[in-house]
């Protein structure tokens, strides 16, 4: 979670987008949560194509949004992580049917 690698690697998907001929040069990034936080990460090392982002309900500040938060003091950490991100990371994960 949060590893320098997937910021790279969200740097160089903005990278390979904003030099694409049908781009403007231009990238901006939109998400939730999880990946809004990766939109900060990625966002301190200025690439040079990152115009815009819309981080909606991502922490900026890992300690007063996430460890002092009450919601991270309880099971939670462990029980998402083990969940929603294992199971999924580097496709090892199994497709978990009648999710919602």
């Amino acid at each position: 979670m949060w590893s320098k690698r997937e910021t790279r690697d969200l740097e160089q998907c903005i990278k390979w987008a904003g030099d694409q001929n049908w781009s403007n040069n231009k990238v901006g990034l939109n998400s939730i949560s999880y990946y809004a936080m990766n939109q900060w990460q990625v966002a301190q090392r200025q690439p040079e194509h990152l115009a815009a982002m819309c981080a909606w309900e991502g922490a900026a500040d890992w300690y007063r949004d996430a460890v002092y938060s009450w919601i991270f003091s309880s099971i939670f950490p462990k029980a998402w992580y083990n969940r929603q991100v294992k199971t999924v990371q580097n496709g090892v994960g199994k497709m978990v049917t009648g999710a919602v």
